[in-house]
Order: C-alpha cells, then structure tokens, then sequence
C-alpha cells in the first residue's frame, strides 16, 4: 500500500480555515436540504387535510402530519442558529460589527 502512497505528489496542506469554511458550506447545504423537506411535508399535509372529506381519522392523520412538520422545522431552524452562532465565534465573526476582507473593524 505504501509503495503505491509514495509516487504521489505532495499538495498544499489543508488550513483550519479551509475545514472551517467545508463545515459551514456543508451545515449550510443540509439545512437547505431539511427545509425544502419541510416545505415538502407541510404541502402533503395541507393535500392531506383538503382530500380528507370529513373524515376524522383521515384529519388526524393530517393534523398529526402538520404537527409533525412544523415541530421539524423548528428543530431545523434552531440548529442553524446554534451551528451558525458556533462558526461565528470559532471564527472570531460573531462580535464584528463592521467588517472589512475578513479584518475586524469595529
């Protein structure tokens, strides 16, 4: 296995920066990802709800569904805060006011 490792080329190391920015991008992705899913749920309960002609087991799978939906999305939205409040201060960004190219002004 090593004897295969050793022709390859050296590259330019990775930064703490580089990690940073493919882990924000990534959390970022996935929480556009979940939201686009919970848009998705509340659509088919809403279609639920319309197409259950009074009938109240069909409702409370509908309602059950709504219910289910909005809680995720919550959820979703509370763990972008908390991912994005996180990469903001490991980033030193979070207490910049005004900022210029990456500096810290005020």
């Amino acid at each position: 296995m090593t004897r295969y490792l050793a022709n390859l080329p050296a590259g330019k190391p990775i930064t703490v920066q580089e990690v940073n920015s493919i882990v924000h991008y990534l959390a970022d992705f996935l929480i556009i990802i979940s939201l686009v899913l919970a848009v998705i749920m509340l659509t088919i309960s809403g279609i639920r709800y319309m197409t259950a002609a009074g009938s109240p087991d069909r409702i409370k799978k509908a309602q059950a569904t709504l219910k289910n939906a909005i809680i995720g999305t919550f959820i979703i939205m509370g763990t972008g805060v908390i991912i994005n409040t996180i990469y903001g201060i490991v980033t030193r960004n979070f207490f910049c006011r005004v900022g210029f190219g990456g500096i810290c002004i005020f």
